[in-house]
């Protein structure tokens, strides 16, 4: 039994006849029947009825008519899937991240999909979270690593929730210290990433729910280790996601939990609403899913 004797199994169940059947598949009524005889024989059971003209299903027919509708629709995705997988291996891909240091928490994602799709020419940008988001809006690039709550005009998927790290001088808090309230945080100047950026409007709308009013001292270029920098020379404090503070470990720095702050920091792959992704995003995302997660479950 093949796939095309099943769709002619279906086309007869569907018509009723083998005249009709055998026009829509553009073959012969004859080479229809043959078929037909050969598939029953195969199956050791009477599948059609033959009264009159007609050609009605026995119970062993419509059995097989349910699980061949079924075959056929997967074979259908799965050719649709190949077809995809075959633009994908010729496709392109745009993506931004920010400089803002969590470039670095994507590299082994992008490693694992050189690896699967090794013909995709894949163009990177590192930029600062405002130009980011006005070349993803511009059409610049396909997808780009974004801190949610994104603009109202971009669609995202989430990548991972991130704990919020306080970086102090070691100066202002007592050796050993390891934990630290929003309050006592707002008593020294916030150092924030580049004015407009939506991580500050995380922060600050956090802030405000839990009624503390931080002084800004220093609006930062986007470049982190710069402003770990400032941190260390005690011109004020900063809040990064936990991740980025890997890479970015300075020895006059002290890096705190923050009692009331959670969920704030939502990675994000981000592109514009209602455009259609290509092969190649459509496959960086479904990989970034599967990715992220057995990362997620295995923390």
């Amino acid at each position: 039994m093949d796939i095309k004797t099943l769709r002619l199994f279906v086309e007869i169940a569907k018509h009723g006849s083998f005249a009709e059947a055998a026009k829509v598949v553009c073959a012969t009524q004859s080479a229809v029947s043959k078929a037909m005889k050969g598939l029953e024989s195969e199956m050791g059971v009477q599948l059609l009825a033959r009264t009159g003209r007609g050609k009605g299903l026995t119970a062993a027919g419509n059995l097989l008519l349910r699980r061949a509708v079924n075959i056929l629709h997967e074979m259908r995705g799965l050719e649709g899937e190949l077809a995809e997988m075959q633009q994908v291996q010729r496709g392109s891909l745009r993506i931004g991240f920010p400089r803002m240091g969590t470039s670095a928490y994507y590299a082994g994602l992008f490693t694992e999909f050189r690896q699967r799709f090794p013909a995709i020419d894949v163009a990177m940008v590192v930029e600062p979270l405002d130009r980011l988001e006005a070349q993803l809006r511009a059409g610049e690039v396909d997808l780009a690593a974004l801190v949610a709550p994104a603009a109202h005009d971009f669609d995202w998927q989430h990548v991972r929730t991130e704990p919020v790290v306080a970086l102090v001088p070691q100066a202002f808090v007592p050796v050993g210290t390891t934990r630290i309230s929003l309050a006592e945080l707002a008593q020294w100047p916030l150092i924030l990433f580049e004015e407009g950026t939506t991580v500050n409007q995380a922060l600050l709308q956090a802030c405000a729910r839990q009624g503390v009013r931080p002084r800004v001292s220093v609006m930062g270029t986007g470049q982190v280790d710069f402003m770990v920098q400032l941190v260390a020379q005690q011109l004020g404090v900063m809040l990064l996601p936990r991740v980025i503070t890997r890479w970015s470990k300075h020895p006059g720095v002290c890096y705190l939990d923050v009692d009331d702050l959670s969920s704030i920091w939502h990675f994000t792959l981000a592109w514009r609403r209602g455009v259609p992704h290509t092969p190649a995003a459509r496959a960086w995302l479904d990989l970034a899913q599967d990715y992220f997660q057995v990362r997620q479950l295995g923390c």
